[in-house]
């Protein structure tokens, strides 16, 4: 099977880049490397578990930006739930997708 290249477009063209871009700025490679090895059937334990409390900072920093949509609020609090009670490798991979295509959704 040949390599897939997983490399995100960075700058913000699209109508939920900049958004994105600015709450995991400094975070695209390391989570389009689990990406990667996620497709792959790998989990690196070491990067996971640095990036999973940045994604729930982000994910609570789109919350206060997000005060007047209660709908999309309350999606965030239960991926946030979610993210809490995440134990295992699988479990926490998970919740990087979820709120990382969530903030996509919502920025």
């Amino acid at each position: 099977m040949s390599k897939l290249k997983f490399k995100r477009k960075k700058g913000g063209d699209g109508a939920w880049g900049a958004g994105l871009d600015y709450l995991l700025k400094d975070y695209w490679n390391d989570l389009d490397k689990i990406v990667e090895d996620n497709y792959y059937g790998r989990h690196n334990k070491k990067l996971i578990n640095s990036l999973f409390p940045k994604v729930s900072s982000a994910l609570q920093k789109a919350i206060l930006i997000m005060k007047k949509s209660d709908a999309w609020i309350k999606k965030a609090k239960v991926i946030q739930k979610f993210g809490t009670a995440a134990k295992s490798m699988n479990e926490k991979v998970v919740f990087i997708d979820t709120a990382v295509q969530f903030l996509r959704e919502t920025s």
